[in-house]
């Protein structure tokens, strides 16, 4: 159990690791998982038809899991990202339009939470970056992420005192409820993995996978949860394997305690781990 973790914590749960175990296994059938509608992204309140400094657009179409998808400004001078989205309504085009101090030096970053990119394997995702009304940078299939130099002063004087404008104001939306699983499982013929889950005021960022060390892929992954929310989980695993529980925090932040007093607690067979 916890809640006050970085990016991520994992737990042994237990299996046969290696044991020899009697009969043939059969698992119940699995969930179906439904599709719903993410939130839509932020809007932004800002007029940006007139810019003193660098006029950033970005011209994004994401795929199947527009959720997955989330991108960032980087001033190198810094080392921060001075903007930054995520939570993209899936298969939708989206022109989004940044006003940024010229005395900056700036990486246009994409990334993607499954590895996959936008395109192809889950949908004709694209991105096109401008500068100015100038062509920097486009693409979609790339793996966890990929940056783009779009340029700024990066050491060179600017002259005269810039002045942004407001920022937007961004109001909180209503994130998607997690897929419902229709198995039932009063009876399990392997493990019984039981999850408790509470998530913090940020429930999107949070992602939980049972990996099996034996063959070291995840036999059963969930995310987007719904805000400040507990969820009750169970699922029926195979007793061959070896199996670890890892949660995860997008934000790298944990689920407790700076946006929420969020926790988990993960139990075996009746018996807590």
């Amino acid at each position: 159990s916890g809640g006050e973790f970085g990016s991520s914590e994992t737990i042994f749960i237990g299996g046969s690791c290696g044991a020899d175990v009697a009969g043939e296994w059969q698992p119940p059938p699995m969930p179906t998982l439904t599709p719903t509608t993410p939130r839509p992204p932020p809007s932004s309140t800002t007029d940006y038809s007139f810019c003193p400094g660098l006029t950033i657009e970005l011209d994004l179409t994401t795929d199947a899991f527009g959720l997955d998808t989330s991108w960032e400004l980087i001033d190198r001078n810094e080392d921060v990202a001075v903007v930054m989205e995520k939570d993209f309504p899936n298969s939708q085009s989206t022109m989004i339009t940044e006003c940024l101090d010229p005395r900056g030096c700036y990486d246009f970053v994409i990334k993607d939470a499954w590895d996959d990119g936008i395109c192809c394997q889950q949908g004709k995702g694209s991105y096109n970056v401008s500068v100015d009304g100038r062509h920097v940078g486009s693409g979609g299939e790339f793996g966890s992420s990929e940056t783009i130099f779009i340029g700024g002063s990066c050491g060179a004087d600017v002259a005269g005192e810039w002045q942004p404008p407001p920022m937007p104001t961004l109001t909180p939306t209503t994130p998607r409820p997690p897929p419902s699983s229709t198995t039932d499982y009063s009876f399990c013929p392997g493990l019984t993995i039981e999850l408790d889950l509470t998530t913090d005021a940020f429930g999107l960022d949070t992602s939980w996978e049972l990996i099996d060390r034996n063959e070291d892929v995840a036999v059963v992954m969930e995310k987007d949860f719904p805000n400040s929310q507990s969820t009750m989980i169970t699922e029926c695993l195979d007793p061959r394997g070896c199996y670890d529980f890892v949660i995860k925090d997008a934000w790298d932040d944990g689920i407790c305690c700076q946006q929420g007093k969020g926790s988990y607690n993960v139990s075996v067979d009746g018996r807590h781990v």
